[in-house]
């Protein structure tokens, strides 16, 4: 009877602890537990910490913390469970605001490449979101994936069409690229909404010129240098944009009347008055700028100018003082001696061909000196010349004039 009492109290017992557990799992079901110790009741805690330091992470823990668990909740995408959030233990914030965050970390961190590859999964998912599009675009390009971040602006663009500010990035992004012709479409339809930007109408002569169009870029730029006076970069790529032109004997006289004491601008002007064949007037501009200043080459094509009027002394004289400036040099001082003898000076062209001939004796240089020697009654001068020549090259010239 104690045996069978004992065990109907085993058996009651029992029945009231899985009974109260029943109710106690019911109620964590329908409500969160507000405290630690609502489930574990009251207890005392006799751990004690005497130096803060020994429990608390290194300060860059909590950032690399961050930055993983951001990843982890970009590429899960769970949400947290109800009765965290409900208990106040995590703020959850949305999975845009976590990839934004972790792009963020992983940028900080040089960690360029990991960061373009979140942003790109996210696009896969949410193509609409045109704002991470551009910053995806921004760090393909900082990895040197140009045509990829292109890819991403034109889709930006194409769906922002009037956000100037995006076209803007995506023409410069163009022009970065080398890719100028695309840019300059970009610069013109920027250029259609607004036509006094100045930025669309330099980033326009830009793509103009280094695209090797430096007829379209040159009205841009002359546009610009009558916008912004005194602008010395914008002058600059105006000179440099028409040193690529060659003009026509107006165009050139339109820019010498812009700035008169550019010396490139007159020079072009020379030469196209050449190639219109009005050496006359040629002549008038070299001779200006000869009063500039003088150069070895500026005075060998003065003279082939003056030689076509043709001013044979004129040409002489201009080659003479090219000499001067360069005595060494044998080909600008027989073109010389060819001059003086064209003009009738007979004795200053020997003169020359004598100096020459003491540097280098050669058969040209003592058949035009023995020639010119003949020619002014010198034949005892001129029979050596001639044999040296006939030796050192025959010739049937050479004998004739023997």
């Amino acid at each position: 009877m104690p045996r069978a009492r004992y065990g109907l109290v085993v058996l009651l017992s029992t029945a009231a602890l899985i009974s109260a557990a029943v109710v106690a799992y019911a109620r964590l079901a329908d409500r969160p537990p507000r405290s630690l110790s609502e489930l574990v009741g009251e207890a005392s805690d006799t751990f004690a910490v005497h130096d803060a330091a020994d429990i608390r992470p290194h300060a860059d823990a909590y950032r690399r913390f961050a930055v993983e668990d951001s990843i982890w909740r970009a590429r899960n995408d769970r949400m947290l469970l109800r009765w965290q959030t409900s208990l106040g233990a995590v703020w959850h914030i949305s999975p845009r605001q976590l990839v934004q965050d972790s792009a963020f970390y992983l940028v900080r961190d040089q960690r360029l490449a990991d960061a373009a590859d979140l942003l790109g999964r996210w696009l896969v998912a949410h193509p609409q979101d045109d704002e991470l599009r551009v910053e995806h675009a921004r760090l393909l390009a900082q990895i040197g994936r140009v045509d990829d971040a292109l890819g991403e602006y034109a889709l930006a663009v194409g769906r922002r069409a009037g956000d100037r500010e995006l076209r803007d990035e995506y023409a410069a992004a163009l022009l970065q690229a080398r890719r100028y012709a695309e840019a300059a479409d970009q610069y013109r339809r920027l250029l259609a909404a607004d036509r006094a930007s100045i930025s669309a109408r330099l980033g326009l002569a830009r793509a103009l010129s280094w695209g090797e169009q430096p007829r379209a870029a040159e009205p841009v730029l002359r546009d610009l240098v009558r916008a912004l006076p005194g602008d010395t970069t914008v002058l600059a790529m105006l000179h440099s944009v028409r040193a690529a032109i060659d003009p026509t004997a107006e165009e050139a006289a339109a820019w010498v009347s812009e700035e008169p004491r550019f010396a490139p601008y007159r020079l072009a002007y020379a030469r196209a008055l050449v190639e219109a064949r009005r050496p006359a007037a040629a002549v008038a501009q070299f001779d200006t700028l000869l009063m500039a200043g003088e150069s070895v080459a500026l005075l060998r094509e003065a003279a082939g100018v003056h030689a076509a009027i043709p001013d044979s002394v004129g040409s002489a004289r201009l080659l003479g003082r090219a000499v001067a400036l360069a005595p060494g040099d044998s080909a600008l001082r027989r073109d010389y001696a060819k001059a003086l003898s064209w003009s009738g000076d007979t004795r200053g062209a020997i003169e020359q061909l004598t100096l020459l001939l003491r540097e280098h004796p050669n058969a040209d240089d003592l058949l035009m000196r023995g020639r010119l020697y003949l020619w002014s009654g010198d034949q005892n001068r001129a029979e050596p010349d001639l044999i040296a020549s006939a030796r050192m090259s025959p010739r049937v010239e050479t004998y004739t004039l023997l």
